[in-house]
């Protein structure tokens, strides 16, 4: 398997690459979402509300999932753009199951627990 940060380290000081190149380069290895040990960086500075889509019916409420990239995804997010992005998949299992659907936002930040690497 290879090493993303060791690979990156090695295009970083290879003189044989142009300024131009080295940044190419290390911008498309940092685009690679399936790439072995890639982890996209934290991008807020802290989270201090979150919004769900909720779904509603008899039973009560609920987080909307969806099958994203394979996985059920809960339907939630931490920022407007996110929201934003998410908003048309939430409509559609709105309107192909025919339950309502509710956009939330929770403003309340309890840490609970941390846990260190």
């Amino acid at each position: 398997m290879m090493n993303l940060i060791e690979l990156k380290e090695r295009i970083a000081i290879d003189d044989s690459y142009s300024l131009l190149e080295r940044h190419l380069l290390l911008d498309l290895i940092n685009t690679l979402p399936n790439a072995p040990g890639y982890r996209p960086p934290n991008y807020l500075p802290r989270i201090d509300s979150l919004f769900a889509f909720l779904s509603v019916d008899e039973g009560g409420e609920g987080v909307v999932a969806a099958q994203i990239n394979g996985m059920m995804m809960p339907l939630i997010a931490a920022d407007q753009s996110r929201v934003l992005s998410l908003r048309p998949v939430a409509r559609h299992i709105g309107v192909q199951s025919g339950i309502q659907i509710h956009l939330v936002q929770f403003t309340e930040r309890h840490d609970l627990e941390l846990f260190d690497a």
